[in-house]
């Protein structure tokens, strides 16, 4: 080992600085200290990234702050070169180290998030972003619980991802998966405001124009909006009773859902939350949160939207 390594090496073992610490400790660190270090230090916005000496990426990794313009001019205190990370449970007097990069006077401007975009469970599993849409100043998005969170766990933060970008959200209402008998699989997520496109989807140029129904032998054909594809789908039945499904390794009774075949398209894991609508005179409406089905024969199994909504506390006649 060089000179120069061992003594960083005994500069971080001095300032306690954690070189690789879990991803999921350094997104709880931002997202709880968020608010304090941007208006402590004057930056725009929090990242997780690489840090970046001289224009090479180095191998720690860092919370950057992104600022409008740096140097020694800029009226603001000096970023600290480590800050404490926050771990489940509290502090443990770790620190990760900090970057600073400019982003310029200009505001960036967001690819908003659509329904059809990704999902990312804190513990990797993923789904798909169904309703998207505004209540008051609050930005919300409607997906299935069951990719929120496993049964019986309380949820975590939540990743979405569009167009490359990842934002977080927070769990604010999720139906309770451990119940005897699950007539929803819903759970609202709440992101940063100004950040979705209320009522649209990723990749097409169709605008939700409201919530209906799903009757049985509904003749309507029906779609959904997955992983960058448009599936289409034709009603086949509907399930008063208790169905066993497998959810996250656990064997949970469902109820009051529809069953639809996949006419365009394959169905397959990663496609629950989505939201399932059909074409009216005004234009789509969502009818459905897709939550589950059977990959081999290319079915999915829907509830009904209006419900799910109702069960999160919202009205679906508002959207």
């Amino acid at each position: 080992m060089s000179a120069r390594s061992k003594a960083n090496s005994a500069s971080r073992r001095a300032t306690r600085v954690i070189g690789h610490p879990d991803y999921a400790t350094v997104e709880r660190t931002i997202v709880e200290r968020n608010d304090e270090l941007l208006e402590r230090y004057g930056a725009h916005h929090l990242g997780v990234s690489k840090k970046y000496r001289k224009g090479n990426r180095l191998p720690d990794t860092c919370i950057t702050f992104y600022v409008k313009r740096k140097g020694k001019d800029v009226r603001a205190p000096q970023i600290p070169k480590a800050i404490e990370l926050v771990y489940d449970g509290g502090t443990r007097g770790r620190m990760i180290a900090t970057d600073v990069c400019a982003i310029g006077q200009r505001e960036p401007r967001a690819f908003l998030m659509r329904g059809g975009n990704l999902v990312i469970a804190s513990d990797g599993e993923t789904g798909t972003v169904g309703l998207v849409f505004r209540s008051g100043a609050v930005d919300l998005i409607l997906t299935n619980a069951h990719v929120a969170s496993d049964p019986g766990a309380p949820p975590d933060m939540i990743r979405v991802k569009s167009a490359g970008a990842i934002a977080l959200g927070r769990v604010t209402c999720m139906d309770d998966l451990t119940a005897p008998l699950i007539w929803s699989d819903a759970a609202l997520i709440a992101v940063q405001p100004n950040s979705v496109a209320p009522q649209q989807f990723n990749g097409i140029p169709l605008q939700l124009v409201g919530c209906g129904d799903i009757a049985s032998n509904d003749p309507r054909q029906f779609f959904y909006v997955a992983g960058g594809s448009v599936l289409a789908l034709r009603w086949r039945g509907f399930m008063p009773a208790a169905v066993p499904i497998t959810v996250d390794g656990f064997s949970l009774r469902y109820a009051g859902f529809h069953m639809f075949e996949v006419t365009a398209g394959q169905c397959r894991p990663g496609h629950s939350g989505a939201v399932v609508f059909c074409q009216s005179a005004n234009g789509p409406i969502a009818t459905g949160l897709l939550f589950g089905g059977i990959q081999s024969t290319n079915e999915v199994w829907v509830f009904p939207v209006r419900l799910c909504l109702k069960q999160m506390g919202v009205d679906p006649d508002s959207l």
